[in-house]
């Protein structure tokens, strides 16, 4: 099953249908979206808001944010136990154990923040029994309200610019900086390192179902691939030469040699395509079987397989339009004209 965050809520595509139906949180704009599966959803919407359901979307809860997030900008899933990986303005990267109803995240979280307050109550009561001056002594400065979230470390940087998105598989996390590349975390987020042999700019992270510790990366400068959860990264952008700038990638949930890729030859300008590679990303051609060629400036934001049903699969574009293939890429046509503004695919299953 596919998700479909759209400006109207969410749709859902799923085995046996065609086409989408509507799904749940009906008028919100949801700009990003996620799940680790067993009826756990994660939603980012256009206001900044974070919603989350333990029970397929049936019923929504909003999720208090962290104090000092800022606005968000990129929201993943990951960890075990399954857990809201959240990243705001100012480089901040908070988690969260989803369906968690607790106020700190943790008995430690709970004692750091409890711990100012406490001794400066007790310093108060002695001074006022002794006479002394204890209780003249100016309270710590307020701990931040973590409203549940566990504040993560930061990537070590002088500029503090926008993160684009997040991304998780077994043992690392990672996390795409506007301008300064993909940085990645083998211990939960307590720690972050720069990736290298990337370039500045990194649009998305897809892991190859089935193969523990692969994945590629969409990069300003072509496809990279690593085998060792992004330790090392190798080039993998043979017939991209003419359009390196690959803003999306996805990778068959049946076929891990077949890929398709969003490029186009610079992030401004036209000639923006989905190509496809047969095997494993060694080379690239152009998808022309009855798919739009001329896309102008409009950017594939996004590219999902079905992981139930291998042969369906989604383009989302930035204008909003969206694309499927029911014929593992035969045969090309327009999704239901009526949903309104997609903006973030996300597979189920």
């Amino acid at each position: 099953m596919l998700l479909i965050g759209t400006d109207e809520g969410i749709y859902r595509w799923t085995e046996g249908n065609n086409w989408p139906v509507f799904h749940s949180l009906q008028e919100c704009s949801v700009v990003g979206l996620a799940s680790p599966g067993a009826g756990f959803l994660a939603v980012l919407d256009s206001t900044g808001k974070v919603w989350e359901s333990g029970n397929n979307g049936q019923v929504w809860r909003e999720v208090v944010l962290p104090e000092g997030v800022g606005r968000p900008t990129a929201i993943a899933v990951g960890g075990t136990p399954a857990s809201i990986l959240l990243a705001g303005s100012g480089l901040g990267h908070y988690r969260r154990m989803m369906g968690s109803t607790a106020r700190t995240a943790s008995p430690i979280e709970f004692v750091r923040q409890a711990t100012p307050v406490l001794i400066n109550r007790a310093r108060s009561i002695v001074g006022g029994k002794r006479g002394d001056t204890l209780s003249a002594v100016s309270p710590s400065k307020r701990t931040a309200n973590l409203n549940g979230w566990t504040k993560l470390g930061t990537p070590k940087m002088v500029k503090s610019p926008t993160v684009n998105s997040l991304a998780s598989i077994p043992g690392a996390w990672f996390s795409a900086v506007a301008g300064e590349g993909l940085w990645r975390s083998g211990d939960d987020g307590a720690n972050w390192t720069r990736c290298e042999a990337l370039p500045a700019t990194v649009h998305a992270i897809r892991p190859v179902p089935g193969q523990p510790g692969q994945l590629y990366a969409a990069t300003s400068e072509g496809v990279k691939f690593s085998n060792d959860a992004g330790k090392i990264w190798e080039d993998r952008s043979k017939g991209l030469e003419a359009v390196k700038f690959v803003r999306a990638i996805e990778v068959c949930s049946d076929d891990p040699s077949y890929l398709l890729a969003g490029a186009a030859p610079a992030a401004t300008g036209g000639g923006y395509g989905l190509y496809e590679s047969k095997d494993a990303g060694k080379t690239w051609a152009r998808v022309l079987r009855s798919f739009p060629e001329n896309m102008q400036s409009d950017p594939i934001v996004d590219i999902r397989f079905d992981p139930t049903q291998p042969t369906r699969a989604a383009v989302a574009f930035e204008s909003g339009e969206m694309w499927m293939t029911l014929t593992g890429g035969d045969y090309w046509q327009p999704f239901a004209r009526d949903i309104r503004s997609v903006r973030v695919l996300c597979r189920i299953g």
